[in-house]
């Protein structure tokens, strides 16, 4: 299994919600036909000087080579389409 990691700032975030950590997950196993699938999130500390902590959504997959090119652009798509925990998608 390959890892991908995806990581937000909540101080770029209109209205932060920790049920991010779920939602997006779910979406992406979603429109990835199970290609990509959750394994959980954790906090991640930001540079010096950044506001922090990080919030980072771990993804598993068998080939993360397949990122970049059609299974990307069907997650980014998937994701831009959707409305999570009461707001737009990314």
């Amino acid at each position: 299994m390959q890892t991908i990691v995806i990581v937000l700032n909540p101080a770029k975030l209109e209205n932060p919600d920790l049920d991010l950590r779920y939602c997006i997950a779910d979406r992406v196993e979603e429109v990835s036909n199970g290609t990509i699938q959750d394994n959980g999130y954790d906090y991640i500390d930001a540079e010096e000087g950044q506001p922090g902590p990080l919030m980072g959504i771990w993804l598993k997959t068998e080939s993360a080579n397949l990122i970049g090119g059609e299974i990307d652009e069907k997650v980014m798509y998937g994701l831009r389409q959707k409305r999570y925990c009461e707001r737009t998608g990314l």
